[in-house]
């Protein structure tokens, strides 16, 4: 799990730049990084400057992506069960 723009922001740079490779002999994908399935944003509680940028990035990154705007109801729940104090935006990886 990435926590935070920036984290997300990473995360996707690192997968455009290394992109996922297929193996010759067995024909199946094999992943040098972990990839990005899901990016969640509460985008009323933050300007859209600091997100605008990662429906292009996560398109570059895997185009499969997810990208799901929360509430601020289910914000508060997440951050109650991660135990942190602020969440704007997180993500989901696949290993």
């Amino acid at each position: 799990m990435a926590i935070g723009i920036n984290a997300i922001t990473k995360t996707l740079e690192r997968i455009c730049q290394n992109p996922t490779t297929i193996k010759d002999s067995d024909q199946q994908q094999s992943n040098t990084l972990p990839t990005m399935e899901t990016v969640f944003i509460c985008a009323d509680q933050i300007p859209p400057i600091l997100y605008s940028h990662l429906p292009t990035l996560s398109s570059l990154a895997n185009p499969d992506v997810r990208l799901v705007s929360i509430s601020t109801n289910v914000r508060d729940q997440i951050q109650q069960a991660l135990g942190i104090n602020k969440l704007s935006a997180f993500g989901l990886k696949v290993l």
